[in-house]
């Protein structure tokens, strides 16, 4: 019995020495998700129950978290299709020459702070439309929608893929690229 607990002694002892040795996982590095994006279109704007139709937008959308404690997010956006919520709505055709103008690419950029299962995000410029460093402030003040770029993301870290919740609660992977 004596040799059986030595025995459970040295493996617990070697186990914990090899685990020890593995060096520690990190979020550095440049990450990326392709989704497609489905957003309501609404008759009445005040009436969220006034959809007449929905449309697609392919979004790819690359994070890189680098050494210094920075970040950049870079959101490329492009149109994909609309879909009538019934078969008989005709969509009109500069509606979608609209949308098909929307898109484009807009990058966030800033520092980060990685505790326990968060990444906290802290945005200080945005780079639109051809614009770079728009203090992210003002540019929150000419569209509110970019609000969400500020946020405190939960993770999960396997390797190659970087798991992050989404707006939706959903976990979105990226896939770990080369540089």
């Amino acid at each position: 019995m004596k040799h059986f607990f030595k025995g459970i002694f040295v493996l617990l002892s070697f186990l914990i020495v090899s685990c020890a040795k593995l060096p520690p996982q990190t979020i550095q590095g440049t990450w990326q998700n392709e989704r497609t994006v489905r957003t309501d279109l609404l008759s009445n704007p005040e009436d969220e129950n006034s959809v007449f139709a929905r449309f697609d937008t392919r979004q790819k959308i690359v994070y890189e978290f680098l050494p210094d404690g920075t970040f950049v997010k870079t959101i490329s956006e492009s149109f994909v299709k609309v879909i009538p919520v019934k078969e008989e709505i005709q969509i009109d055709d500069d509606l979608i020459l609209k949308l098909k103008s929307t898109g484009g690419e807009f990058s966030v950029l800033g520092t980060f702070k990685v505790d326990r299962q968060k990444i906290h995000l802290f945005p200080q410029f945005v780079n639109l439309n051809g614009i770079e460093n728009i203090a992210f402030s003002y540019a929150l003040e000419q569209n509110p929608a970019i609000k969400k770029e500020r946020a405190d993301l939960n993770y999960t870290l396997h390797p190659a893929t970087l798991y992050l919740q989404s707006e939706d609660g959903t976990l979105d992977a990226f896939s770990a690229q080369e540089n």
